[in-house]
């Protein structure tokens, strides 16, 4: 009786390490997987940019935190249903990016800088359909400011 007193403990034992290596195996694994946003092309300057679209309140509200990097011609477009005034912060980000917040017709109205890990807040000036972030710097490398247009593809809303 004892015996399999002895063995039924192991083998729980052995099944609790088990499921713990499988559970730990899959929060890495998702933790470093990439994201799943949709991704599309869009033209700044005469540049193509791979960038993820955030159109839901969670994507929107996690962004880029947590995230090692980002490419050089990448970037997360934050889309809305609607004009209003925006507010970010760079919490969490492990890199600087520049945020361009722009009109439904893609003009940038304005561009704002945020700095690794800085809880700050960001705010644009002006109502705007959409914000852009990308490594800092982006914008003044592609001499690309305010009136300026980003080029979505035509079958994006």
């Amino acid at each position: 009786m004892k015996t399999k007193e002895i063995y039924q403990g192991s083998s729980f034992s052995i099944n609790f390490k088990s499921i713990s290596i499988v559970i730990y195996s899959g929060i890495l694994l998702f933790s470093c997987s990439q994201s799943t946003l949709e991704k599309i092309e869009i033209k700044i300057a005469d540049e193509i940019f791979i960038v993820e679209v955030a159109s839901e309140p969670e994507d929107q509200k996690t962004g880029l935190m947590f995230r090692e990097k980002l490419g050089q011609r990448e970037g997360m477009l934050f889309v809305y249903d609607y004009d209003k005034p925006l507010k970010f912060w760079n919490k969490n980000v492990n890199f600087d990016l520049s945020i361009a917040f722009l009109t439904k017709t893609g003009m940038i109205v304005e561009i704002k800088d945020m700095y690794k890990g800085d809880p700050s807040s960001v705010y644009s000036k002006y109502s705007v359909r959409y914000a852009l972030e990308v490594n800092k710097g982006v914008f003044e490398e592609l001499d690309v400011g305010a009136n300026d247009y980003i080029i979505f593809p035509e079958s994006f809303k």
